[in-house]
């Protein structure tokens, strides 16, 4: 059975995503929102992680949705998320974590994250936010009409909802119908278009490019990172928080008690959204063992060409020796599929190894370990001799 919904959204939707964006893509992808294909990836502890892949054309329209219309609340994802945002990285969340203050390091891991977000969470934000820019637009218009030579500015760039001249039609709507419930109408079958494209079976699916993000921006409105620092600033504990995704990862000078620990995890199941595994709660001294944040160590000692820096972000060494096992197997047995994955760790270690201050400009290799650069440049010189298809 095909979607069906009125021009109003639809029109509404359209413009957000650009005006390039055809009728028939919205039609098809509202179409195939049953349609998500399961797939399983093995994880460390032998169990399973599920994945829902979108169709082709509803991964399409989610990406422009993300591009288009969900950036523009990038401003209401709190500073200590780093995933899956543009500028943040896990590179840029072990970051945070490296002063040599720090003595103690916790890890709470959030149980089933990205299914814990029902579609009444999507939806709850998106009236919030969108239904007061609305109210916003009509009571400043009120006060042009009141005072016009006050009104100086255009308030177009301050409401997310009216970015440009895309949806000028539906500004125009609010003002030619500042006491009615159409432009609320409109914005509330619009909201439920939203939730149909980037929920699965009432809940985020983990795969579709648009769930990282509503995930950040889900656990920023719950105000989970303000809670977690409210919590720890009570107990006079100094710290560094950041969140990865389903990771959260949290620096202090002293060790974090047992009873702190529990104030923390009911903090975050206070929500009513999310809870705590407490199975992979970590706690670890860094005068012990390096931390290993999202897949990245910091290191208190690093020996950098020579010279000794302390509290480095580096990858652990096993990943080390695994990049540089497929950069072996891909200069004596070379494939297209293994000159990607090296092409993807290169790009990877140059943004973990960043070039030095004085680095040669043209250079692009940085500050790459030499258990990797040494079998990467005899790499290079062997794609220089493979024969020319």
């Amino acid at each position: 059975m095909e979607a069906q919904f009125s021009p109003g959204p639809r029109k509404l939707l359209q413009g957000m995503l650009g005006q390039k964006t055809k009728a028939e893509l919205i039609i098809k992808a509202l179409n195939q929102c049953a349609d998500y294909k399961l797939k399983t990836i093995p994880k460390k502890n032998g169990s399973l992680r599920k994945l829902y892949v979108p169709p082709t054309d509803l991964k399409k329209l989610q990406r422009l949705l993300l591009r288009n219309f969900f950036y523009l609340f990038k401003s209401k994802i709190s500073l200590t998320m780093h995933g899956f945002l543009p500028g943040r990285s896990i590179v840029s969340n072990a970051n945070s974590h490296k002063d040599k203050s720090w003595k103690h390091v916790t890890r709470l891991d959030l149980k089933d994250a990205f299914p814990s977000v029902k579609a009444e969470n999507i939806r709850s934000i998106f009236q919030e936010y969108l239904f007061q820019e609305i109210a916003d637009y009509a009571d400043q218009y009120r006060e042009r009409k009141l005072k016009p030579r006050k009104w100086f500015k255009k308030i177009y760039h301050l409401h997310p909802i009216f970015p440009s001249r895309r949806v000028r039609w539906f500004r125009r709507l609010i003002i030619n119908n500042l006491d009615s419930d159409f432009p609320w109408d409109i914005t509330a079958r619009f909201i439920e278009h939203l939730v149909t494209l980037t929920t699965y079976q009432g809940a985020l699916p983990q795969g579709a490019p648009t769930s990282p993000f509503l995930l950040n921006l889900v656990l920023s409105h719950l105000k989970i990172p303000e809670n977690i620092s409210r919590q720890l600033n009570e107990e006079a504990y100094d710290h560094a928080l950041s969140i990865y995704a389903d990771d959260i990862v949290i620096s202090t000078k002293k060790e974090i008690t047992r009873d702190m620990l529990g104030k923390l995890i009911s903090t975050i199941e206070a929500s009513g959204t999310f809870t705590v595994n407490r199975e992979k709660t970590i706690q670890s001294k860094r005068r012990q063992i390096d931390p290993l944040i999202t897949g990245l160590r910091v290191a208190k000692r690093f020996n950098s060409r020579g010279g000794r820096i302390n509290n480095k972000v580096i990858v652990p060494k096993k990943k080390i020796l695994a990049i540089r096992s497929l950069i072996h197997q891909a200069t004596i047995d070379p494939s297209a599929d293994k000159d990607n994955r090296v092409a993807g760790y290169i790009a990877f270690l140059k943004g973990v190894y960043p070039k030095p201050e004085g680095y040669p400009k043209g250079r692009i290799i940085g500050d790459i370990p030499p258990a990797v650069l040494k079998p990467y440049l005899k790499y290079l010189k062997s794609l220089d001799s493979r024969p020319t298809s």
